[in-house]
């Protein structure tokens, strides 16, 4: 499924993806959904940075599988050889050219796994995040493994679709997670974050942007919804989406705009219907800044509607 300017990642939150250097495309998912579990490859094609917000429910663990220079997952960046384990409501990550693994587990799911594993009450276990290390051939296996997972429809279309199936399958990709999760050791002090982190920070001045909608939103306005000073919103900022406010929230602004045009939703002017709805008012710089982001004009992608995303439990076989 290709992925625009807006991607809802089905059960497990919503995410904004902006694109933050000239290209084409961003990318695609190939998706798996299945009781308490989603598993996804995505591959980004260009520059481009996602952020948003997981259901509480969720845990998320990120598995980079090649990148084109280095990645980041709110602010840490990842290597070859990580896991990135992720339970708070804030996400975001940021990279070139890049494919990532993406695994959400049922939090009910994983604690009940992990007491009958480690021995303890669910309410007594401990279930490490951030930024963990794996060997690399525990690395290999774990991706080899995940991908085969993916490519399972293929195999059996008809027996995808049945109950029982889907539930044995889902219960073997969470024995796998936690079979990787225990050997996993912590890269340096990973505990929860204080409440003032980076990605927290981002996150704030995210919301006040959306919030907003198409009006003007100033630094100080970011700082004020953050409640931070305007170096640590710059901090904060290059940190996590290596950009600084103004020139992110610009970036955000160009990529829902083409997200309107591609959607068709303008029947008259759309350019400047698109351009105007999302706080973008000088449109002579619109279309400049536009064909230099994503190397057309704006006229070249109006009334061009998203593909929908397949009804059954995946889309698309990955490519990695």
């Amino acid at each position: 499924m290709p992925l625009r300017a807006i991607a809802t990642i089905f059960d497990i939150g919503r995410l904004s993806v902006t694109q933050t250097r000239s290209g084409g495309d961003i990318g695609s998912v190939t998706q798996m959904r299945l009781p308490g579990v989603w598993l996804g490859h995505c591959a980004f094609e260009s520059p481009c940075v996602t952020s948003g917000e997981l259901l509480v429910d969720f845990l998320l663990f990120c598995l980079p599988l090649e990148s084109d220079g280095a990645l980041h997952v709110n602010g840490e960046a990842l290597s070859d050889t990580s896991l990135f384990v992720h339970r708070g409501c804030e996400i975001c990550s940021r990279g070139r050219r890049r494919k990532t693994l993406v695994v959400g587990l049922s939090r009910a799911c994983v604690f009940d796994a992990l007491s009958g594993l480690t021995g303890v009450g669910p309410q007594d276990v401990q279930v490490p995040t951030g930024h963990l290390k794996l060997p690399p051939v525990a690395v290999k296996r774990l991706r080899s493994r995940l991908l085969a997972f993916l490519r399972l429809p293929d195999s059996y279309p008809g027996r995808f679709l049945d109950a029982d199936t889907q539930a044995l399958l889902a219960s073997q990709i969470l024995n796998v997670m936690m079979d990787y999760l225990l050997c996993a050791s912590q890269d340096g002090d990973v505990e929860d974050r204080v409440r003032r982190c980076p990605s927290h920070i981002v996150r704030a001045a995210e919301q006040h942007f959306e919030d907003a909608g198409g009006r003007p939103v100033s630094l100080a306005d970011l700082c004020r919804a953050a409640n931070v000073s305007a170096s640590t919103l710059t901090s904060a900022f290059h940190s996590v989406v290596g950009e600084t406010p103004a020139r992110y929230f610009k970036l955000r602004r160009m990529s829902q705009a083409r997200a309107l045009l591609e959607s068709g939703v303008f029947d008259r002017s759309p350019v400047k219907q698109a351009a105007l709805s999302v706080g973008l008012t000088e449109l002579g710089r619109f279309s400049v800044e536009y064909k230099k982001l994503f190397g057309c004009s704006p006229s070249d992608f109006q009334g061009q509607a998203l593909p929908r995303p397949r009804s059954a439990a995946y889309a698309e076989r990955p490519h990695a």
